[in-house]
């Protein structure tokens, strides 16, 4: 059922129809938003080949006569617009059921030998396309700066009382704190050229507050335990290795984060309560949920603090309680979200 397994199996009927010819093999684009998609689709498929038993020379043939890139693709993609849909079909003259809203900005990075750029140059077209033999530099622009930017902030938006990326771009406090992780906390930790990072960083701002985008919070914050590790823990602990301090607006975004995580689970729902009264679903992995549910029912923010952070299967084996002052400062974060604005909070950070 699984897209790996289906590939495999149309490679095999490709294999057997050309006689397994070198020159049938085919080039793999692939683009879930995982590291290194195409040498993982690559070790999928190779994976069913043997455990289907389909014998040496079809594995040596996908080795040798098919051609996985890994890919990297920004582009902010919200989904059907569900409140303009009738305003377009009416423009169009017809019902278009799959139509899709993003944003204009669009770049798509390409890791694989120029030879196949020749024989599909989408990359002369108005469409931003890279071929490169190297995507980790793109991907950790991006995902530092642009996707650690969505969850360094959206949970504490959240919680302020804003639903839609674009509304909180309009609150200054918020865009602000935004702006200090990624100029002041994120930026400097990264090894690319600083201009370079800065105009990314400004692209970002101007994508963010693209008044067309109707990017709802709840659904940047679909898993963001594995998405705090990957996209924003790395510049924490970077900022701490190079600065030998804490970032304030890091760490109070993990302290937001783990307070976005408070709720009570019924039914395999663990549903959380912000404090204008709205329920909210937290949307994550079932053992991350109970995991979160349980260290609430305590209700001391020391407790919870060192609880979270020391969950090494979050922070990929790390013991977070490790780093000096965090557990505190954490922890009297989460003190201060029960009986403080949090958007005063953030007022202070950015000073």
């Amino acid at each position: 059922m699984s897209f790996p397994a289906k590939v495999t199996a149309f490679l095999y009927e490709r294999y057997k129809a050309f006689d397994g010819a070198a020159d049938k093999g085919l080039l793999f684009l692939p683009v879930e938003l995982i590291d290194n998609n195409g040498a993982e689709l690559k070790r999928i498929i190779l994976q069913y080949a043997d455990e289907w038993e389909l014998g040496e020379d079809f594995i040596n043939w996908i080795i040798t006569a098919n051609e996985f890139t890994s890919t990297l693709v920004d582009r902010i993609v919200t989904g059907y617009p569900r409140d303009e849909v009738s305003y377009f079909e009416e423009k169009l003259g017809y019902k278009d059921n799959i139509i899709d809203t993003s944003e204009l900005f669009n770049l798509w990075v390409i890791e694989g030998d120029k030879k196949w750029a020749e024989k599909l140059p989408v990359h002369r077209t108005d469409a931003n396309v890279i071929w490169t033999d190297d995507v980790k530099p793109y991907k950790k622009r991006k995902v530092r700066i642009l996707n650690g930017a969505h969850t360094s902030t959206v949970l504490a938006a959240y919680l302020a009382g804003y639903d839609i990326v674009m509304d909180f771009m309009k609150d200054d406090t918020i865009r602000s704190f935004m702006n200090t992780v990624i100029y002041d906390e994120v930026i400097p930790t990264l090894d690319l050229p600083k201009e370079e990072l800065e105009d990314f960083a400004a692209a970002v701002n101007d994508r963010f507050a693209n008044p067309y985008i109707k990017h709802k919070l709840l659904d940047i914050a679909l898993n963001s335990c594995s998405k705090f590790n990957a996209r924003c823990l790395p510049s924490l602990l970077g900022y701490v290795e190079e600065k030998g301090e804490l970032p304030k607006c890091l760490t109070f975004s993990l302290a937001a984060f783990i307070r976005f995580y408070k709720g009570q689970m019924n039914d395999g729902v663990c549903t959380g309560v912000r404090k204008d009264g709205t329920q909210y679903q937290i949307r994550d992995d079932a053992d991350v949920l109970t995991f979160f549910a349980e260290i609430w029912t305590c209700n001391d923010a020391d407790k919870i603090a060192g609880a979270a952070l020391s969950n090494t299967s979050f922070w990929s084996g790390k013991d977070l309680t490790q780093i000096l002052g965090l557990k505190d400062a954490v922890a009297g974060y989460l003190k201060r979200m029960d009986t403080e604005d949090i958007r005063s909070i953030m007022t202070e950070l950015i000073g």
